[in-house]
């Protein structure tokens, strides 16, 4: 008889796995609904891939678009989908950082040749979003030493950045702080992000957006040499509100649509 592991679910029932087993083998374990609405897990408190193999004993969470854990990984890899449109479309760009904000995210570029972002923009970018999930590339996890990390973003400078902060201690939103391995996660051979994740599986999983407007930076807090990417998210129960979240100075400008798929909202804007 194989080895097993027991983990434990929310409601407190239990569930034996085959040794090795993860997130995604508990999934369909329950039920095949479930396996095809997983996005990621939360184990022990922790939330990790689906593909995370589960410790015996572990208290082990199920997320799912009907989560808000399961809409925040949404964004987030919907995010690295941007972030891989845009160097896709302007090689060269200099792009920063993805986090998830108060219902939606956003990202950071900086373009080449002082280019900024411009209303013509956002129907290509969309498009190339969309190819990006017709492709149904893989979020791939790999653990990196400092001088690795160095090495993979050596013509990225705010990536750079990030890494300094993390390795001498500072809070960085992209990898644990004081921290002397690095995560990343590769969706092509020509695009690799530094990031904790989790992520979903594949961006076949994700789709649900739509490329809105353009929106202003403004304000001294702000670094000018940067362009702004947000992307705004909602759950159809609950009442749009259209303010910042980001708690800068941005000056955002969006609007909400509805995805009656996943019962949830969401729209994006780019500034200039």
């Amino acid at each position: 008889m194989a080895s097993e592991v027991l983990v434990k679910l929310p409601d407190g029932s239990t569930r034996s796995l085959e040794s090795g087993a993860n997130g995604h083998d508990l999934a369909l374990s329950i039920g095949k609904r479930l396996a095809k609405d997983a996005l990621a897990v939360r184990i022990n408190g922790t939330e990790a891939d689906l593909t995370q193999e589960l410790p015996n004993g572990a208290l082990v969470e199920i997320l799912t678009p009907q989560t808000m854990a399961g809409r925040e990984v949404l964004r987030h890899s919907t995010a690295h989908v941007l972030a891989q449109a845009v160097l896709r479309l302007w090689p060269g760009a200099h792009f920063a950082i993805g986090p998830v904000i108060d219902d939606g995210f956003y990202y950071d570029f900086t373009l080449p040749g002082d280019a900024r972002f411009s209303d013509d923009d956002l129907a290509r970018i969309e498009a190339t979003m969309r190819e990006i999930i017709a492709e149904d590339q893989p979020f791939e996890r790999a653990e990196h030493d400092v001088s690795e990390g160095r090495a993979l973003f050596a013509e990225q400078p705010y990536k750079l950045e990030i890494i300094d902060a993390v390795t001498s201690g500072a809070d960085e939103v992209d990898a644990p702080a004081d921290s002397t391995t690095l995560s990343t996660y590769k969706n092509s051979e020509s695009f690799t992000d530094l990031c904790r994740g989790p992520h979903v599986p594949s961006t076949s999983r994700l789709g649900h957006f739509k490329l809105m407007r353009v929106a202003v930076r403004t304000g001294e807090a702000t670094r000018s040499d940067l362009n702004s990417s947000v992307s705004m998210a909602q759950p159809l129960n609950r009442k749009p509100r259209l303010k910042s979240t980001l708690k800068t100075s941005h000056k955002l400008s969006f609007e909400i649509i509805e995805s009656s798929e996943l019962n949830w909202t969401s729209s994006v804007s780019l500034t200039s």
